[in-house]
Parts: C-alpha cells; sequence; structure tokens
C-alpha cells in the first residue's frame, strides 16, 4: 500500500494562496516607511493604514455568504485575487491622495477573504494515526 500524497496539487495551491496573503501582510511594515518618504504625517499615514479594516469591515457579510453559497476554494481564489489586485496597485501610489486610501480598501477586502484558514486539514491525506 503506498503512502498518500502530501503535497497534492490542491495543497500546493492552497500554500501559494496562503504565502500571497501573508506576503501581502508586509505591506503593513513598508507602506508607511514610503508613506512618509512621500511626505504624509502620522495622522495621514494612519488613516491610509485603517483603510484596511474599513475595506475588510465592508465586505465581510459578502465573505460570509460566499462561503455559504460556493465553499472554500471559490473564495479563497476570490479573495487572493482581490488580495493581488490591492497589492499590484500600490506601485501607483504616488501621494497621499485618493488612490492611496482606494488601494488601501481593496488591499483590506482581499484579506478578509481568507477563507482558507481551516481548509489545509481539508486538504490533507485521511490516514489514521497509529497506536
Amino acid at each position: 500500500m503506498s503512502e498518500p500524497r502530501l503535497f497534492t496539487r490542491s495543497f500546493t495551491l492552497l500554500f501559494i494562496a496562503h504565502f500571497i496573503h501573508a506576503f501581502g501582510f508586509s505591506s503593513l511594515f513598508l507602506l508607511p516607511l514610503y508613506l512618509e518618504h512621500l511626505g504624509a504625517n502620522d495622522t495621514e499615514i494612519g488613516a491610509i493604514m485603517a483603510a484596511a479594516g474599513v475595506g475588510s469591515l465592508a465586505v465581510r457579510p459578502l465573505v460570509g455568504w460566499a462561503l455559504d453559497t460556493f465553499g472554500r476554494k471559490p473564495t479563497l481564489v476570490v479573495g487572493t485575487i482581490v488580495l493581488v489586485i490591492g497589492l499590484a496597485l500600490v506601485v501607483f501610489v504616488k501621494d497621499t491622495g485618493a488612490f492611496a486610501y482606494i488601494d488601501r480598501i481593496i488591499f483590506g477586502a482581499g484579506t478578509c477573504w481568507d477563507a482558507g484558514a481551516p481548509t489545509p486539514g481539508d486538504e490533507l491525506p485521511n490516514v489514521e494515526s497509529g497506536g
């Protein structure tokens, strides 16, 4: 009897999605420094960073509905796509204007779609432990 594979396609894709989500959180440390470089004061930096929370809270009801309607995997895919869009758009932040806030709202909306937190257990081989 062969051993079940741990690194299945689903598990590997889930790992990549989680990596992208974790990578996205590095902006929590780097974006304020960039905003300061652009001339933002502490209040502006705090408001821009807080915009992610607004985006996250705004879509939470939609995430719950999506989980119930479509399941974990499709919901995780959508969330990862939204998060990647938010990460990519940060390249275009050139000042502390409205676009910086919009980008953070999109980023925040993407972070709360992480329905994959319990999913790794679903993707692991179902093997009874011995002894």
